[in-house]
């Protein structure tokens, strides 16, 4: 009996001592697992991240493309040099607000330069009667009336021709004894050196005579035409006075502006009274301020040595 409880014994301490040597070679075993998991998990994990945080890195600082500069603008700046001398000087440097307004306020009442008329414009002058109209008509009385003053006549057309520039048109009528003479022809002439040869030569062929008839040779001078087809923009008109009573000089005022406004209406008279009386003097002002033309009125003078231009 006694015999059985040892063996009993011995096989119970046998199973256990087996069993706590099992469990130690299993826990051993398990811990080496365990180890050689983790150790590699850590050494790949370890560059992983750090190519996910350079990644984000890379993203968030993106390059930004270089500034553009702002070239500063070529076109002149509007300025005057002497506001902008007072602006630098007298404000920032030397002189109060108040001294630059009033040099300001000086500059800018300052006159400015007139304006030139155009290179291609000449000045026209018939005995003080200016104008700068391109295309030019003269309507002279060369009636008898005109005796012993005609000659300062022919000078001063004369005169007045010879300075017409080359890009100018002109044409002479001369109206007395009932009839006209036209330098033209009928056509506004270019004022080439040979048209102003024929055109002396023409008023030197002139001889008054005869009586006053101005409407015929001013209805002639409508319909004038330059190559291009313009009509006259100014006709001087000279008389030394007009044959006719006061009713019949409004006729012929109001037939000739009827006669003006259809066939030339841009066109201007500037007239010029030659000794005329004062009723002749109405009547050329009238004709001229009609037209928006000038009246010119030369004086008798006191003695033949010379002419008053008023």
């Amino acid at each position: 009996m006694a015999h059985r409880n040892e063996n009993r014994n011995l096989t119970t301490w046998t199973l256990a001592l087996s069993l706590a040597i099992h469990a130690i070679l299993f826990s051993a075993s398990a811990l080496t697992k365990i180890s050689a998991k983790t150790t590699p998990l850590k050494t790949l994990q370890t560059p992983a991240a750090k190519i996910q945080q350079l990644k984000k890195t890379i993203e968030q600082q993106k390059l930004l493309p270089k500034p553009k500069v702002k070239k500063p603008d070529p076109s002149p700046v509007l300025i005057d040099t002497a506001v902008a001398k007072i602006s630098q000087k007298k404000i920032y440097r030397h002189s109060p607000q108040k001294q630059f307004s009033a040099d300001l306020q000086k500059l800018v009442s300052k006159p400015q330069p007139q304006r030139l008329k155009p290179a291609t414009t000449a000045k026209t002058e018939f005995f003080g009667s200016k104008a700068f109209q391109k295309n030019i008509c003269y309507v002279v009385d060369c009636s008898g009336s005109m005796q012993g003053i005609f000659y300062l006549v022919k000078q001063n057309l004369k005169n007045s021709i010879q300075k017409l520039m080359p890009n100018q048109y002109f044409n002479i009528i001369f109206f007395g004894s009932n009839q006209i003479y036209d330098l033209g022809s009928g056509s506004l002439l270019r004022a080439s050196p040979d048209a102003k040869k024929k055109a002396f030569s023409f008023i030197n062929s002139i001889t008054p005579a005869g009586n006053t008839t101005p409407k015929t040779a001013l209805d002639h001078a409508f319909t004038l035409k330059d190559p291009l087809g313009t009509c006259p923009e100014l006709i001087y008109f000279l008389t030394d006075g007009f044959e006719m009573h006061e009713n019949n000089s409004n006729i012929f005022m109001n037939e000739l502006e009827q006669r003006r406004k259809y066939l030339c209406p841009k066109t201007k008279l500037n007239t010029i009274g030659f000794w005329t009386k004062p009723d002749d003097c109405s009547i050329l002002s009238k004709i001229a301020m009609n037209s928006g033309g000038t009246f010119t009125h030369i004086k008798k003078p006191k003695t033949e040595r010379y002419i008053e231009i008023e």
